[in-house]
């Protein structure tokens, strides 16, 4: 079975009373500056939020992938094998959430189900293509990084 990373795409919010400098800094542990947008937004409570996102192709998001899961815990890991359908949908979209406070101070990478994080969005092919060859193609590559 052959599984191909297509693409990641990522996206970090910085609200006003954040320091966006510090933000920054977590969403470049894993993205390159040369590939990160800034567009202003206002909240739901009229404030100002920086919304920072990113997109990789190819081998940009498999050394993405290979970064992320050389850098996270076993338990982490065991944790998505668990239920990978609650992190991969049917048309190939893998879902992290990462948490950026710890990312800013470079410790392992830790996955949270909270909303203010690191939103990093791979997507992964199978073939052949279905569900089920997808969420084993998951199994496998991740069980390659424990």
């Amino acid at each position: 079975m052959k599984s191909i990373i297509r693409g990641v795409y990522g996206e970090i919010f910085c609200h006003e009373t954040e320091d966006l400098e510090k933000v920054m800094k977590s969403f470049e542990i894993f993205f390159p500056k040369k590939n990160i947008k800034k567009k202003m937004q206002k909240g739901a409570y009229g404030t100002n939020i920086t919304i920072i996102t990113s997109k990789l192709k190819n081998k940009g998001a498999k050394m993405l992938f290979n970064k992320i899961f050389k850098n996270i815990s076993t338990l982490e890991i065991e944790r998505i094998l668990k239920n990978p359908k609650k992190w991969l949908d049917e048309d190939g979209k893998f879902y992290l959430n990462i948490n950026k406070q710890k990312a800013n101070k470079k410790e392992l990478v830790e996955l949270c189900e909270c909303e203010d994080s690191i939103k990093i969005v791979f997507s992964i092919q199978s073939y052949p293509a279905n569900y089920n060859n997808l969420i084993k193609t998951l199994s496998e590559l991740l069980k390659s990084y424990m």
